[in-house]
């Protein structure tokens, strides 16, 4: 009996246990659905107030302005610049000779050529008179270098002219271009003038201290390039402007045969020719250097002599 009434008490509790359970799910359950869903949080704030980043964006307003002016040229560069077409080839035309004149011309044909320059409206860049050698007669052989500068339109007849006040030995001309050059060198510089006033520009606007220094820096910069490339310019202008003639005139006893060589033979002649003489001159030389040191030579010899005498008679006497 009391059997009985336990299991009837324990299935009892088992029920209430589970019904008890249940409500506490619904209930769960229920207050779950009927919560409502929260609202999605605000973005938070800016870490720093609106005063504070307007004056960040006012203080940056100068380094952005420096930025743009080191970086924003490029637009104002023109490479490969098209050479405008009213405006002239700039062309370098050199020319150089060397020339013979005798004894009796040499003096002529120095003075022509100091006279060269300014009959085509030209100037003497140099000049110098030197020693050549000597002749057998004890003759001094001479020397003369000049170097012309001469308008270069009147270069053509400067040239001919020069080649004409002696015996042409040799002779070369050079002509350069540098057209494309000059005006390419043009266009850099008229674009660094742009940013040289764009850099004045920011440094009146400016007023921090750190700002100014670095746009001082940039301006230095600046000029020296801008320089540089006016003193480039000016130096060609001055080469295309006046072309450069040198010549050099050598005084010599008999003119030197200047002539094409056709064959081995005639090389050979030549080079026989050249070391006879060669030889001949050595011969010369070394006979002009015995006589010139004859007399002293003698005078050691006697010495030599009368000491190796009394030598031997000293010994005769012991």
């Amino acid at each position: 009996m009391n059997k009985k009434i336990w299991v009837i008490a324990v299935c009892v509790a088992l029920g209430i246990l589970s019904g008890c359970s249940s409500g506490v799910r619904e209930e769960s359950m229920s207050a779950t659905e009927s919560m409502p869903t929260p609202a999605p949080m605000a973005a938070p704030a800016a870490a720093a107030p609106e005063a504070a980043a307007g004056f960040a964006a006012e203080n940056d307003e100068v380094q952005l302005q420096l930025e743009d002016a080191s970086f924003d040229f490029g637009t104002d560069t023109v490479a490969g610049a098209a050479v405008p077409e009213q405006q002239p080839d700039k062309i370098i035309v050199s020319g150089s000779v060397n020339m013979e004149a005798t004894q009796a011309e040499f003096d002529a044909a120095m003075n022509n050529l100091k006279a060269e320059a300014a009959a085509v409206g030209g100037y003497i860049e140099s000049s110098g008179l030197y020693q050549n050698g000597m002749m057998e007669d004890g003759t001094i052989l001479r020397s003369f270098n000049i170097t012309l500068r001469v308008p270069s339109e009147n270069y053509t007849r400067a040239w001919a002219d020069v080649q004409s006040f002696g015996t042409v030995q040799s002779a070369n001309e050079n002509q350069q271009n540098v057209t494309q050059q000059y005006y390419d060198m043009q266009s850099r510089l008229d674009t660094k003038k742009v940013e040289e006033q764009r850099v004045l520009d920011l440094i009146g606007q400016t007023t921090d201290v750190q700002d100014l220094l670095d746009l001082e820096q940039m301006l230095g910069q600046i000029r020296l390039e801008i320089e540089t490339y006016e003193s480039k310019l000016t130096n060609i202008d001055r080469l295309a402007s006046f072309s450069t003639i040198t010549a050099n005139l050598n005084e010599v006893q008999k003119i030197t045969e200047v002539r094409i060589q056709a064959n081995l033979g005639d090389k050979m002649k030549d080079g026989f020719i050249q070391s006879a003489n060669a030889t001949l001159t050595f011969l010369q030389n070394l006979a002009l250097g015995i006589a010139y040191i004859s007399v002293p030579l003698v005078i050691v010899i006697v010495l030599l002599a009368f000491g190796f005498g009394i030598f031997k008679l000293t010994n005769r006497k012991r």
